[in-house]
């Protein structure tokens, strides 16, 4: 669930219509996202395709409204751009600390 909050507090600071890429290494969060699974379940009442209620269905709603207004593109930890991503976080975080020390 925190990454469905902390997706949803990142996208709530875009006030314009963007393409967001989203890089996450949460299978859920991206499965559910890639699958527009917000969508299908708002239009079942927050229902799963069993009839059970959407867990975290609160917080699902919450980032569904956000995106609504976005283009979103996901990159997971398989993906070539999230390993290149992650590298240059890893060096600039490198290099902050070397200042710092």
């Amino acid at each position: 669930m925190a990454d469905i909050i902390a997706l949803t507090k990142a996208v709530k600071r875009m006030t314009k219509p963007s393409k967001i890429h989203i890089y996450t290494d949460s299978v859920y969060v991206s499965g559910v996202l890639e699958q527009d699974l917000p969508q299908k379940w708002e239009t079942q009442g927050w229902k799963t395709s069993t009839g059970s209620d959407v867990k975290n269905a609160d917080k699902w709603q919450e980032l569904a409204a956000g995106l609504r207004i976005h283009e979103i593109e996901i990159h997971t930890k398989e993906d070539h751009s999230f390993r290149e991503w992650m590298e240059r976080e890893g060096e600039k975080h490198l290099k902050e600390r070397s200042k710092d020390g």
